[in-house]
């Protein structure tokens, strides 16, 4: 397949309801395709497939484009940027977002953090959006604007059709070895030198550190952890704090299921602050803040690298409905909260 055939093979997979995944590494300089060749519903339950996963976030549903059963293509990310343009977009209507009922959710989460119910729940909301833009012209935008997140265009029909631009890491094994990090807290700032954590960002940090340390321990050997430290991602900076370990292939499964959702997306204690998110949200997150990612775990071999699923968003009739979120704590506030979630969406508004 030449690489301006790309919308059309695109369009033909669309219309007979055949997944589909592009997808780009952070830094990578080649984009990789897989075009399932029937219409089967495949799902990642056992160690030893291959192919491309998306996750809910709950893990209720584990879908997989298997490689076995798709069509495979290759092509460098700079060439694909290169041959199709990328017009200035219309301008589109302002998001959608009910600001007040996201006030009504904060306000008893955080009477349950104070009487000590919960110590962090992640606290999120669709924002929807008119937009006339293609699903493959805002993919190329992403691709464009976006060289150290990890982009993909997914389709599948029990989802429909999901483009991000993600900058966290659930896991990255190589050989049985596994790096992986926490990444929590928000700021916006001229520059990494001109951040400045309070001691609420760091605690929301150290809670993800502590539960993956936990879930690490069970299921891997020789773990080592780093000094917290602070990251930029797109236009904003974050704490982030890496590990690494070994693992073997039959512990990939019961690893995913310890750690995930982990309390960057969901919260401590976990079950609790999964209760809170289910009765309180109002919708459903589907793929947001689950994970993704391309899986060779054939003949003994293990490589990965699944990411979580944030900076995201889902095509719908009328344009994208985007999805945002943030950490809450007993020191939360919630106008700073709602404005840090309206932070976050600017990754997707740029492509749209």
């Amino acid at each position: 397949m030449r690489i301006a055939d790309i919308p059309q093979h695109i369009d033909k997979q669309l219309a007979k309801e055949k997944p589909f995944v592009i997808w780009r590494m952070p830094n990578a300089k080649n984009t990789q395709l897989l075009f399932q060749r029937n219409d089967t519903d495949y799902r990642f339950a056992k160690t030893g497939q291959s192919g491309f996963i998306a996750s809910d976030f709950l893990q209720n549903n584990r879908y997989l484009i298997p490689e076995s059963q798709s069509t495979a293509f290759s092509f460098p990310a700079d060439h694909l940027v290169s041959q199709f343009t990328t017009p200035t977009t219309k301008k589109n209507s302002q998001p959608k977002a009910n600001q007040s009922d996201y006030f009504k959710i904060l306000d008893k989460a955080i009477h349950q953090l104070k009487s000590n119910q919960l110590q962090k729940v992640v606290l999120s909301h669709p924002l929807n959006i008119k937009s006339d833009e293609d699903v493959f012209t805002v993919f190329i935008k992403l691709l464009k604007n976006y060289p150290s997140a990890y982009i993909y265009l997914w389709y599948h029909p029990q989802t429909g059709i999901w483009l991000g631009a993600t900058p966290e890491t659930l896991i990255d094994i190589k050989n049985q070895k596994l790096t992986t990090m926490a990444l929590a807290g928000t700021q916006t700032a001229e520059s990494i030198d001109k951040v400045e954590w309070k001691a609420k960002e760091i605690q929301e940090q150290q809670y993800v550190v502590d539960a993956m340390t936990d879930s690490l321990k069970k299921h891997t050997t020789g773990l080592q952890i780093s000094e917290r430290k602070t990251v930029k991602a797109g236009e904003l900076f974050h704490l982030q704090t890496d590990f690494q370990a070994s693992i073997q292939n039959d512990q990939l499964l019961a690893l995913l299921e310890e750690m995930h959702p982990t309390p960057a997306v969901c919260g401590i204690p976990r079950d609790k602050a999964k209760a809170f998110i289910n009765q309180y949200e109002n919708y459903q997150r589907c793929l947001y803040t689950g994970y993704l990612g391309y899986l060779n775990a054939e003949n003994d071999r293990l490589e990965t690298q699944l990411q979580v699923n944030l900076r995201c968003m889902q095509k719908n009739p009328k344009g994208y409905k985007l999805f945002v979120g943030g950490g809450i704590t007993a020191d939360s506030d919630p106008q700073q909260e709602w404005d840090e979630t309206i932070a976050k969406a600017q990754t997707m508004l740029k492509a749209i």
